[in-house]
């Protein structure tokens, strides 16, 4: 799949943002899949152009914006150089695990680290899902370092579903939680925390929730969560 150019990738991205600032998250979903090319965190892109097939590769770091709300850092992963969405199996692993559906698990990692499993952020946050070292140990005495790819998915699943069951179903509010933390939510009375980074987010992540949702394969069970 040929890249855009750099001034393409800018032009795109300012698009999106803009967009979905000013509409907010109401919006988000048709804003992020109006572009047939999107920039998923830093180093990786979405060709939602095919009805049938949506295809990730990655980007040159030369050619990869600086996604202010993308905070995951380090080796860029290469396992799934020009294929489709990688990780498909674990990830399905995980949503029949969690009654989570795949494609919103999905959105979180793309968003979260770019696919790359060793991600690391300036606040310690790990992996494909970003879990950070204080939540990782709520579920698992395993260090989060030590988890392993389906690790990553399975236990940062986890964690999205309580998160949902925290706020009944509202993945809005879910996936401010994720970000912001629930005690952030939980303060400003079962809103979206005015924090410049969770209100960009949050769109992010729906939009790209809705791209996987309707170009992966359908699940064999309902979703239980609601916007």
């Amino acid at each position: 799949m040929n890249v855009p150019a750099h001034s393409s990738h800018r032009t795109r991205l300012a698009l999106l943002l803009a967009t979905a600032i000013v509409c907010g998250t109401a919006n988000a979903e048709t804003t992020a899949v109006g572009l047939t090319t999107q920039i998923l965190a830093e180093h990786i892109q979405l060709d939602n152009s095919s009805d049938s097939e949506l295809v990730i590769s990655n980007i040159d770091a030369s050619e990869a914006e600086n996604d202010a709300f993308a905070p995951a850092r380090g080796r860029q992963s290469s396992q799934w150089k020009g294929g489709t969405v990688p990780y498909q199996a674990e990830v399905q692993a995980a949503a029949e695990a969690t009654q989570i559906e795949p494609a919103l698990i999905h959105a979180v990692i793309a968003t979260e680290s770019g696919y790359n499993p060793k991600a690391l952020s300036r606040k310690g946050a790990y992996g494909l899902m970003q879990v950070l070292p204080a939540t990782a140990q709520t579920m698992t005495a395993i260090p989060v370092r030590q988890w392993s790819v389906p690790q990553q998915i399975l236990w940062g699943s986890h964690y999205l579903k309580r998160m949902l069951d925290m706020f009944e179903g509202n993945v809005t509010l879910a996936l401010a939680a994720y970000n912001a933390g629930p005690q952030a939510v939980k303060t400003h009375q079962h809103a979206v925390p005015p924090f410049a980074e969770t209100r960009q987010y949050i769109p992010k992540v729906l939009g790209y929730y809705q791209a996987f949702k309707t170009r992966l394969a359908p699940t064999g069970y309902a979703s239980q969560v609601s916007n």
